[in-house]
């Protein structure tokens, strides 16, 4: 069985999420079961001819690749939504994790000319409502950086049971250090940036899918925030995570967090990893 996601400062304050998506073609969303012939399947490239033919091997898994293909339903006229996918596809075995970086283009339709990218992780699991998770408990190491700063902010984050413990130095204003000592729980995380802790359901407080882990947010970062108030233009964060799984539990990989500009331009990152 495989499980196919695909993803298009530590300031611990009281916040207020916003939607980061909306679906443009509300008509064409669907929570139906498709089912397809290997056929169909293997004209998107990537993973499918290898399944189809039985024949998945590391090498066949990892490469770069161009495909063109139909992706009009069967209520249109075929040929009218044709796409081109430019594949960077790579099979790590030890973490048993099949990543592949898209970048999609709309050659004709409604959307012609549209570019859009997104990273997609295939692996097994033990069935259709089975998942697997990069769990935070442990010790991990942040460093930060900010744009125009020389200086960099280094902290350590220990997950237990209840939160995080948070030591070290962060930016405070422009770019000052300032000392760092707090206690969060992974409530309070949840209702900021690091949005996936309690999400996964009981048990799993402290971890996070890898679709979680790969998504862009926005929210408001303030301390006096209600939920019937209007954030601020100036407390309004836009932050990208980025994580790509490494070692067996899949948690010795890197966590990356660039909070972007209006332009989408980075204005500061910080980079944990485990200890």
């Amino acid at each position: 069985v495989c499980s196919l996601h695909c993803v298009e400062g530590s300031d611990h304050r009281a916040t207020k999420r916003f939607p980061g998506f909306v679906q443009q073609r509300p008509r064409k969303a669907s929570d139906e079961d498709e089912e397809m012939t290997w056929d169909e399947v293997t004209e998107y490239g990537g993973i499918y001819p290898c399944l189809a033919n039985k024949d998945c091997s590391e090498a066949s898994l990892t490469k770069f690749s161009v495909v063109e293909f139909d992706d009009s339903d069967d209520d249109e006229e075929p040929g009218s939504e044709l796409r081109k996918d430019i594949l960077s596809a790579s099979y790590d075995r030890t973490t048993g994790v099949y990543t592949e970086v898209k970048n999609r283009t709309n050659l004709n339709g409604y959307y012609v000319g549209r570019q859009s990218e997104s990273i997609s992780f295939t692996y097994l699991v033990d069935g259709p409502e089975s998942e697997r998770y990069v769990d935070f408990t442990g010790t991990w190491r942040a460093v930060a950086t900010r744009l125009g700063c020389d200086s960099v902010a280094e902290s350590t984050y220990e997950f237990n049971s209840d939160g995080v413990v948070v030591k070290g130095m962060e930016f405070s204003s422009d770019c000052e250090l300032e000392e760092l000592d707090e206690t969060v729980s992974y409530a309070d995380l949840a209702a900021m940036d690091y949005w996936w802790f309690t999400t996964n359901g009981e048990g799993h407080e402290s971890k996070a899918t890898l679709a979680q882990l790969n998504s862009t947010i926005r929210w408001c970062d303030s301390d006096d925030l209600e939920s019937s108030d209007v954030c601020d233009d100036k407390d309004i964060k836009i932050n990208r995570w980025e994580y790509i799984p490494a070692g067996k539990d899949w948690d010795l990989g890197v966590l990356n967090r660039r909070t972007l500009g209006a332009s989408g331009d980075i204005k500061s990152t910080i980079s944990m990893y485990k200890n």
